[in-house]
């Protein structure tokens, strides 16, 4: 998650049935907290030196790094970090070839794994294959697909995700020059699949109709609809409940192609200040609502006044989602 600043045309009705169109661009729109699993490669997060007969053994030494990525071994791609450890195993202790991404740069090393006390063979590294993020749905259309964020949560390759729910636990208020942030656990009740972590959101779609049920239907607002006034978000907080909480648009600037601050928005309502002094780390996906329709998509927070962030166009992630109808 960011810390910082941080036309229509007439297309053919048989075409209509594969877009994510709900009654002329109605969409539900949501404001739960979610927690998305982001399917990345294999990344090495450290290392340690292996137990065997009495020494540690480090076969990884001047050879993987932290941070490195692990991409084949023995010529064969990996895409998880039970493939690294399964091919490790049947290694027999043999040399393995693994090709690694290391600071952008394409190698091959040799390695021999090492028999530990537990009788398995390891290379001696801490890896990890995916990445959690708390967020906000932003909508869902009839097709069940869906939106969230307003921002690329990972700067990373992402193999496809799953979307869960999360309950909120803490709210920890922002300080000075250091954003706040919505801690919340992640519920494992899977409700979706992510299959897409782009610069506009993370989009996927749901499992259940049921879950629409929850959101209410509006239309979409057009990026020129957009204006100065008065606005509200919908968001989660510390009771886990979908609240609506008043903002202002203070800035809303013409935009023909998605980019990160399409709106400027400040915080008017005194009780979402007081439940967690402004805008945290969490909100991002929370839609924002103006003359009735979806307008745009909270993204970011200003470090220099929490009561103040920006948002992105709903309509750029609504086309964007539409890639994946």
């Amino acid at each position: 998650m960011k810390k910082i600043l941080i036309a229509l045309i007439v297309i053919p009705f048989i075409f209509l049935m594969n877009i994510c169109y709900a009654n002329e661009n109605y969409v539900y729109v949501s404001g739960m907290s979610i927690g998305l699993k982001l399917n990345t490669n294999v990344e090495v997060l450290g290392t340690y030196g292996i137990e065997s007969n009495g020494t540690l053994e480090t076969p990884w030494m001047d050879k993987i790094y932290e941070h490195d990525i692990i991409s084949k071994i023995n010529g064969e791609k990996i895409t998880c970090a039970t493939d690294l450890t399964s091919k490790i195993e049947k290694s027999n202790g043999n040399k393995i070839d693994l090709e690694i991404i290391h600071k952008n740069e394409v190698k091959n090393v040799d390695i021999k794994p090492i028999k530990n006390k537990n009788n398995k063979y390891s290379i001696g590294l801490y890896v990890k294959d995916y990445d959690l993020g708390i967020g906000t749905l932003t909508f869902a259309c009839d097709n069940l697909l869906f939106a969230s964020l307003g921002h690329k949560m990972v700067e990373k390759e992402v193999n496809g995700g799953i979307l869960y729910p999360s309950k909120v636990n803490q709210i920890i208020k922002p300080r000075e020059g250091t954003p706040g942030e919505k801690k919340a656990d992640i519920v494992e009740k899977r409700i979706g699949e992510i299959y897409a972590n782009t610069d506009n959101g993370c989009y996927g779609r749901l499992n259940s109709s049921s879950i629409l049920n929850d959101m209410e239907k509006l239309p979409l607002a057009d990026v020129k609809e957009a204006h100065k006034g008065k606005a509200y978000i919908l968001t989660t907080l510390l009771d886990n409940k979908i609240t609506k909480y008043d903002i202002e648009i203070t800035q809303a600037l013409s935009q023909t192609y998605p980019q990160e601050k399409g709106l400027k928005i400040r915080i008017t309502d005194e009780k979402l200040e007081n439940e967690s002094g402004g805008i945290i780390q969490g909100m991002s996906g929370s839609p924002i609502i103006q003359d009735g329709k979806l307008i745009g998509t909270l993204s970011h927070v200003s470090l220099k006044n929490p009561k103040e962030g920006y948002a992105c166009y709903a309509k750029f992630m609504y086309d964007t989602l539409n890639n994946y109808a």
